[in-house]
């Protein structure tokens, strides 16, 4: 019997202070030196928006046997769900995810990233795909390394579980720092793709409201 959907690590919190200060720091040593290296430019080119171009958060899109897709926030790309389905809008069986970020690099240099999971698996990082495999059983798969500069860098991760339990968690290494999680410090994503959270919204006030006491949710 399948249980209910994994408890995806939804974003609550997508304009929390210190992530959204970190991104805009960020941005704007990004944009200042982007803005001296190109002094000969025409002044409107050199100018820098005001507003913060980024938002913490990953865009997740999973699609299931159905072929319906469903878009959420996640904090992080992670997935522990087994033989459950990922969310409670895909039904039981295969499904696919992608998931899509900015990461926010800090130290410039050699990268590489390890994915510890269960199904196939492809990374594409700053337009190069790294990674492309897939496990039967949870185990790790390690990419290429890459060289990237600082700033921030378009991330997708593509994913699919067939028969196999879902698991998918990432990690990464870089100059500086060893091994540990691609955490949701680094992840951002474009402010003017943020999806809208009215379903989480309604799922919560459906918790809040005990309407499961009368009515039957799916």
């Amino acid at each position: 019997m399948v249980g209910p959907p994994c408890q995806a690590r939804t974003l609550r919190r997508p304009f929390g202070r210190r992530a959204v200060g970190l991104a805009t720091f960020a941005w704007l040593a990004v944009a200042v030196v982007t803005a001296s290296t190109s002094a000969g430019a025409a002044n409107d080119e050199a100018n820098v928006d005001d507003e913060n171009p980024y938002r913490p958060g990953v865009i997740a899109r999973y699609t299931g046997s159905d072929g319906r897709r469903h878009v959420r926030l996640h904090d992080e790309i992670s997935l522990a769900c087994g033989n459950r389905p990922p969310d409670r809008g895909v039904g039981p069986g295969p499904f696919d995810a992608v998931f899509e970020s900015r990461v926010l690099v800090q130290y410039p240099g050699e990268h590489r990233l390890r994915v510890y999971g269960s199904g196939s698996v492809r990374l594409v990082l700053a337009g190069e795909t790294i990674l492309e495999s897939r496990r039967d059983e949870p185990g790790w798969l390690v990419s290429e390394p890459v060289e990237l500069p600082f700033g921030f860098h378009p991330l997708e991760v593509r994913y699919r579980r067939d028969d196999e339990p879902a698991r998918l968690r990432v990690f990464w290494e870089g100059p500086n720092f060893g091994i540990e999680r691609l955490a949701a410090r680094w992840l951002f994503h474009p402010a003017d793709a943020s999806p809208s959270n009215a379903f989480e919204t309604g799922r919560r006030l459906v918790r809040a409201l005990r309407c499961a006491a009368c009515h039957k949710v799916p």
